[in-house]
């Protein structure tokens, strides 16, 4: 902190209750504060009201106007209002509408049903935060309130926040808080609304767990886990929790942002519909057994799944993946042009730039080996994207560690669902539960996604209250 920063503090926390502010708000309480500045409750004697005054110190005007006009293109469309800005004794300020409530989830239970009403309303409010055109970059539960009277949540702190451009995205330079931000956020990379997706995953796993998903005694211990280990599966330390709330809060923990929901409003959707995370984009062509494909991959620890179209490629591989028990950890394959670039990304290795691609090839080895003891599995959507490099040394690995790709080409065996209209041939003939075989069928395809692995237990499930068992 320079010399003019400390004495900007010190200033700020000078400020006392009844101080009467550009002639019209009286301080009541203080409420917050940061490495920006002060937070304090005011009211507003013009208007009789309550709001909220935020100081920032004087090195910080720019942040200030930055919030400021990000505020004002927000409008009425999400986050608490901004009422009015202004310069005090040199401090910037804006007055903004004050919002009673609680650091996210709320105050109470951690009651899954709670937790997903309140994860809906804040899904929702950063949808319209990025329908603006607008990244959050710095959410956290202290930056999304839950209004006491009305149990919604309502956005804070958009001094990090940066407005979108068109097929552009921006470097925050490592900006925000590290316990919430995405691993694209640490590594100082482009951030997109994906990343806000990933700190809403941070805070729904902690909400439901009571701890977050990487924890750690150090900036640098937290940041090499986000980078290298996979966040652990909710269910694995909650076991009780919704299966749909529970895949929704794992794929927004997910360190590549492609494999995270596409948008606020898709999760939104998956909360609402609690459907399977990717019913609504399975293909819809006839189905063929899978058993072929889990004895294959039971036989070598390895399976290249042909598809229609590389569209199908995700909904596939996590279609097939969803059969195994006990779920793996896995590791993504991305694309990449340079030396094992693809492989490096996926182990979350950083090598020395000099060493030779022999050398590489042999630490790469070695680490995949040792994920594999560990029982992770390698995936890989697009293998015709990855590196050379990266594909031919996995090819030569290929009974040495487990790895599942999908192809266009040749395959070990191809996977579609079944259709919502194959699923009715099941519910021929009189039908306690339901009244048209349609509705039962449009039913099971939400539950399952049409793979058979996923039919035979709920189709139990249903068939013994049906019949009065």
């Amino acid at each position: 902190m320079t010399t003019s920063a400390l004495y900007d503090a010190l200033q700020l926390a000078a400020l006392q209750p009844e101080h009467l502010i550009s002639r019209r708000y009286t301080l009541l309480e203080h409420i917050g504060e940061g490495g920006f500045g002060v937070v304090w409750q005011a009211r507003d004697e013009r208007l009789e009201r309550e709001v909220a005054i935020k100081f920032l110190q004087r090195e910080d005007a720019q942040q200030t106007w930055r919030e400021a006009s990000i505020l004002r293109r927000l409008s009425m469309e999400a986050g608490a209002r901004l009422l009015d800005e202004g310069v005090y004794k040199g401090w910037p300020f804006m007055v903004m509408e004050h919002i009673a409530g609680s650091a996210f989830p709320g105050t109470g239970t951690q009651e899954p049903a709670l937790v997903i009403e309140r994860a809906i309303s804040l899904l929702e409010e950063l949808a319209r935060l990025h329908a603006a055109g607008i990244v959050h970059a710095d959410l956290k539960p202290t930056n999304a309130l839950v209004e006491h009277a009305t149990g919604r949540v309502v956005l804070l702190d958009f001094g990090l926040s940066r407005l979108m451009t068109p097929n552009r995205h921006h470097h925050l330079q490592r900006e925000g808080t590290p316990r919430y931000m995405a691993p694209e956020q640490l590594r100082a990379m482009p951030t997109s609304p994906s990343s806000d997706l990933y700190a809403v995953g941070v805070m729904l796993h902690e909400a439901l767990s009571g701890s977050p998903p990487h924890s750690s005694d150090s900036l640098t211990a937290l940041m090499r886990a986000r980078l290298m280990q996979p966040a652990p599966s909710l269910r694995s330390k909650v076991p009780g929790c919704p299966a749909h709330l529970a895949a929704l809060v794992d794929d927004l923990l997910e360190r590549d942002p492609r494999l995270r929901p596409e948008s606020a409003e898709d999760a939104v959707a998956r909360l609402r519909d609690h459907s399977a995370p990717q019913a609504d984009g399975l293909p819809t062509q006839a189905h063929l057994d899978t058993q072929q494909a889990l004895r294959i991959f039971a036989r070598t620890g390895s399976i290249d799944l042909g598809v229609h179209s590389k569209e199908d490629a995700r909904s596939v591989i996590r279609g097939f993946l969803s059969t195994l028990k006990p779920a793996p950890a896995l590791r993504h394959l991305g694309a990449g042009t340079t030396p094992f670039e693809s492989l490096l990304e996926a182990m979350g290795l950083y090598p020395d730039p000099e060493q030779g691609a022999s050398a590489l090839a042999d630490t790469l080895t070695q680490a995949m080996r040792q994920a594999h003891e560990q029982g992770e599995v390698f995936v890989c959507e697009h293998p015709d994207e990855m590196d050379v490099w990266s594909e031919r040394l996995l090819e030569q690995l290929r009974t040495q560690v487990s790895v599942v790709r999908a192809r266009l080409g040749k395959a070990d065996v191809s996977l579609q669902p079944l259709s919502p209209a194959e699923l009715a041939t099941f519910f021929q003939g009189p039908q306690a539960g339901f009244h048209l075989p349609e509705d039962a069928a449009h039913e099971l395809y939400l539950r399952t996604g049409g793979w058979p692995e996923r039919l035979e237990g709920e189709l139990e499930a249903w068939r013994a209250p049906a019949l009065g068992v």
